[in-house]
């Protein structure tokens, strides 16, 4: 199964794509899924295209109001959480989750 999968937005009456494709994966340390978006569609991040060894560029923040930081780099299908993650897995490198 794929590390990382392709969220299509889509509205369901006009079958219409609203809003440019988003990538997903699962963060073990915060316990959800994150998205990012590529460059070329508006979005910040390069990415390999291997859906099952990702590697993403540059680094990826997330994080609300009221949500911990997540920031880490995504390479070879590993995901290496950086030293100011705001969760348990902050300076860890782990494999990514399948999802």
């Amino acid at each position: 199964m794929a590390k990382i999968k392709v969220k299509l937005n889509i509205d369901e009456e006009t079958g219409r794509k609203y809003h440019p494709t988003q990538y997903a994966y699962f963060c073990r340390g915060c316990g959800y899924e994150h998205v990012f978006e590529l460059k070329s569609t508006g979005g910040h991040h390069e990415f390999n295209g291997d859906l099952n060894n990702p590697t993403v560029s540059p680094s990826l923040v997330q994080g609300w109001v009221g949500s911990k930081r997540c920031h880490s780099f995504i390479r070879d299908g590993k995901i290496q959480y950086l030293d100011d993650c705001e969760h348990e897995l902050r300076g860890q490198t782990v494999e990514l989750s399948e999802i």
